[in-house]
């Protein structure tokens, strides 16, 4: 049951990530990957906050009621990305959302590092 879920798991991410790298329809001025990535994982908040915390560098975690933040590559302006994690029934939910352009963290090394941490 366990390979089950975990398996599941793997199937929606794979499926998360490749719709937010699509290529973006002529015309439109929103980019794709300005929309949140919102997905499930069966692994636990506080795992998948402390594997990114050892991935990345300047992760500022804060905690509040029934959820985590994290805060990812912070400048003058704010944090460039924001990982929201939400404790469910069979691991947690997770938010991904660009907040500020800034290059501190790349998207290549953070979808690396999420898809290392919720699978």
């Amino acid at each position: 049951m366990k390979a089950f879920s975990l398996a599941t798991a793997v199937i929606a991410l794979s499926i998360t990530l490749t719709g937010c790298g699509s290529a973006q329809q002529s015309g439109t001025s929103a980019r794709a990957s300005d929309a949140p990535m919102v997905f499930s994982s069966a692994r636990s908040p506080r795992s998948i906050a402390n594997c990114l915390s050892s991935r990345l560098t300047g992760v500022d975690r804060r905690m509040g009621a029934g959820y985590t933040e994290l805060g990812l590559g912070r400048s003058a302006n704010g944090y460039a990305w924001l990982v929201t994690l939400k404790p469910s029934a069979v691991g947690s939910n997770v938010t991904v959302e660009k907040v500020i352009d800034n290059d501190s963290v790349s998207e290549p090394e953070l979808r690396f590092a999420i898809a290392r941490c919720t699978t």
